[in-house]
């Protein structure tokens, strides 16, 4: 029996927490729980705007490291996620409105908690 894959709310908190062992070591368990998703569809605070835009779909999403006085280490992490380009067809589709592209890659408030679930690997067929 296939299981569904739950809306999730991950607050990411301070990018701090992409160094921190503890909660990492939750978000890992969390993440090895969880029905292995087809593709992640992700709304984040840190990018704003009038007009829907979808973050870059190629094949690995670059980091944005929006933040700065922390830790050398955190600038060094890097968490390659595939693209999922058919998503923006189809939430255009869903949403009934075009929906543009951007290369703006991932912000921390999506790759700090991520970077834990490496376990929840996005699998290989999209559709």
């Amino acid at each position: 029996m296939d299981k569904k894959m739950p809306a999730l709310f991950i607050s990411h908190g301070s990018p701090m927490l992409a160094a921190d062992t503890v909660t990492g070591a939750e978000y890992r368990a969390w993440g090895d729980a969880l029905p292995r998703p087809k593709a992640l569809l992700i709304f984040s605070a840190h990018w704003e705007g009038a007009q829907i835009y979808f973050g870059e779909t190629s094949n690995h999403n670059e980091l944005v490291y929006d933040f700065s006085g922390f830790p050398e280490v955190l600038y060094r992490l890097q968490y390659p996620a595939p693209g999922a380009a058919w998503l923006i067809t189809a939430v255009s589709e869903l949403l009934n409105e075009t929906i543009t592209a951007t290369d703006r890659g991932l912000d921390h408030g999506v790759w700090v908690p991520l970077i834990h679930c490496g376990r929840m690997r996005i699998s290989p067929s999209y559709r």
